[in-house]
């Protein structure tokens, strides 16, 4: 920068600061439009209505899990992913727990969620904060089949590998959404 004559220059031959200063401030006021639209870009679009489910208490009795209870909003993705979002509370504080889509079992008298049925895709895992409260926020991929969800706890064994312990919350798939 600078001046000849009167007025100051940009260094760029035919613009004065003037001119440069209202290119950057054009250029900053459309940084977050920019943000936005590229933002977007990155979203997978819905290709079905999300549908929240009930988590059932399966271990009503036992005191660490008394009163546990939340919802699995499930929604699927144009990627062929599945959306998850589970909300859970008045688990164990500061546990580590598995999250996983499951198949039928074959003895289901008792309702699918204790019907011991296969694992689908991976089991994910997140930490119960120090309440007892657990956000889990994940993209899996095509579930077809999976008839429940189940939240366990892991269980650190004594050699140090980690194992999927008891069963305390689980969404039944099959039955009728809390929520469309």
């Amino acid at each position: 920068m600078w001046r000849t004559g009167g007025s100051f220059h940009s260094g760029v031959p035919g613009r004065s600061i003037q001119t440069a200063m209202n290119s950057l401030l054009l250029k900053r006021a459309l940084l977050p439009l920019l943000v936005c639209a590229l933002a977007a870009c990155n979203q997978a679009n819905v290709t079905g209505s999300a549908r929240t489910y009930a988590l059932t208490n399966l271990l009503p009795s036992d005191t660490a899990y008394s009163g546990a209870g939340g919802t699995a909003t499930i929604t699927p993705l144009s990627t062929g992913d599945t959306g998850t979002v589970l909300l859970a509370s008045k688990l164990k504080p500061s546990t580590l727990y598995g999250v996983s889509y499951h198949a039928s079992g074959t003895d289901v008298s008792g309702g699918v969620c204790t019907s011991n049925g296969q694992t689908l895709g991976s089991v994910l895992a997140a930490t119960s904060d120090a309440s007892g409260s657990l956000t889990f926020k994940a993209l899996t991929t095509t579930l077809s089949g999976s008839t429940y969800l189940a939240v366990q706890e892991v269980v650190t064994n004594t050699d140090g590998t980690q194992t999927l312990g008891s069963l305390p919350l689980c969404a039944d798939l099959t039955g009728t959404p809390i929520k469309k």
